[in-house]
């Protein structure tokens, strides 16, 4: 098995197999607290949270698709604005978040959610520009998302750019709920402790992405 996930095609949603049915502890833990050790279960699918295979063909659901920030690190499930929107709507949810994801990821995510599911609403919650897609085994937890950053020189920046203009037409084709993570503060912004990695928002972050993804919804319509 190469240092790439391997996945297939299956039913819409791509199945990762390195993940599938296991818990990783999170990897920022040095082993010696308990308070700051995160579980991270991975469904049949090889996602964050419980088994899915009973949500495939239900068409009232939500997918949620992003990031680190979406896959709640250095958060219990929760505590995650995938979980805590599914309450304010009452609807099961499909989190396929990736650490490390790139607009090219969410968008990939997209065309296999549109293409071959049925569902009730997708949110997305737009990662930082600048990140190569890429689908690594585990190991990526552990490295800091500017390790995968494309070199930033005027062509990359464009190509960076370019890609959030993808992704943002691309969202409203679909109507597609659609945030941008840096429009709602930055880690160490006084008004959000961080999460217990320390480098990822919290939990008031994440209530407060899922009040705005709700008020979005009602706002628009969508």
């Amino acid at each position: 098995m190469s240092d790439f996930v391997n996945y297939i095609f299956d039913r819409g949603i791509p199945k990762l197999f390195e993940y599938s049915n296991k818990n990783l502890i999170n990897p920022s833990d040095d082993g010696n607290s308990n308070e700051n050790k995160i579980i991270y279960s991975y469904n049949d699918y090889g996602y964050r949270g419980g088994n899915i295979t009973n949500l495939i063909d239900n068409p009232d659901k939500i997918i949620t698709i992003g990031c680190s920030y979406t896959f709640g690190i250095g958060l219990e499930e929760h505590e995650t604005w995938s979980y805590k929107l599914s309450k304010l709507l009452e609807l099961p949810y499909i989190n396929l978040a990736w650490p490390g994801g790139s607009h090219e990821y969410v968008m990939w995510q997209i065309f296999n959610v549109v293409s071959s599911l049925n569902y009730k609403h997708i949110f997305v919650l737009s990662p930082p520009l600048g990140r190569k897609f890429e689908l690594l085994d585990f190991k990526f937890l552990n490295q800091n998302h500017n390790q995968y950053r494309i070199e930033e020189n005027s062509e990359s920046i464009n190509s960076a750019e370019f890609d959030d203009f993808k992704l943002k037409t691309l969202c409203n084709f679909y109507k597609i709920n659609l945030i941008h993570c840096y429009d709602y503060g930055y880690v160490g912004d006084f008004r959000w402790p961080v999460s217990k990695d320390t480098t990822h928002f919290g939990e008031d972050w994440n209530e407060h992405i899922s009040n705005e993804f709700y008020l979005k919804l009602n706002n628009e319509g969508i």
